[in-house]
């Protein structure tokens, strides 16, 4: 309950988070009161972590994307296990927090043969989701797993970016020798300002704000907020 939390944890910067960038349990540990946070099937799909946090009171399901030995890449396992804690959320009407940081799926032979399924499940998870829908966009996203994991195509109710975050459908290089015919970092810049910074998407209508990470929880609470009292 919000009246239950002190003004020093309702104002808190996160100060340290910018360096937290891949590591989705460090993150939701800073934006959760009290740093704390309840992990669930945490030695399964390593690169979603999941669980429940509590921000300024508000029970909240977490789904995030997380480095694993070095590499943002989504597995099957991580996709199954997403889908189950956006199912169980929806079951129980907590509001869904999504981190999004990955540059696409793993592409090992079992990858490939269980992946489809997977995605597929945490597509209709989250599509069908009636409960209040968060994403923030943290690091950089490459390739349609960005629809995937939460965006405003899939009816998320807010979508915040990080000021240093940007997302590209390819890889900015390949995207910039594709649209401009050459490469030359100049152009690389160029694309990026246009195309796939956090102002461009949110030009494009792609994200609700950009925000600087370190005033993350506060967007969270207001936006936490805004589903209580429209209920």
């Amino acid at each position: 309950n919000i009246e239950e939390t002190s003004e020093e944890e309702l104002n808190r910067e996160c100060t340290n988070i910018r360096g937290m960038l891949g590591d989705a349990t460090a993150i939701f540990e800073e934006l959760s009161d009290d740093h704390c946070i309840l992990e669930t099937r945490p030695d399964e799909g390593r690169d979603m972590i999941t669980g429940f946090i509590r921000i300024a009171g508000q029970p909240v399901g977490m789904v995030g994307c997380n480095t694993v030995f070095g590499e943002k890449r989504i597995t099957s396992d991580g996709c199954n296990k997403a889908a189950a804690m956006v199912e169980i959320c929806d079951n129980f009407n907590i509001p869904i927090l999504t981190i999004t940081d990955t540059e696409g799926y793993q592409t090992t032979s079992h990858s490939e043969m269980y992946l489809p399924q997977a995605a597929g499940r945490l597509l209709k998870s989250l599509a069908r989701a009636t409960v209040p829908k968060i994403n923030l966009i943290t690091g950089s996203v490459v390739g349609s797993a960005y629809s995937l994991l939460n965006a405003k195509g899939l009816s998320a109710d807010f979508v915040f970016m990080w000021d240093t975050a940007d997302v590209s459908i390819v890889e900015p290089r390949q995207a910039t020798e594709i649209i401009f015919g050459h490469y030359t970092r100049q152009l690389e810049q160029h694309y990026r300002e246009d195309q796939s910074s956090a102002l461009a998407l949110a030009r494009h209508g792609f994200a609700n704000k950009v925000i600087a990470p370190e005033e993350t929880r506060k967007y969270l609470i207001v936006a936490l907020q805004t589903f209580i009292n429209s209920r």
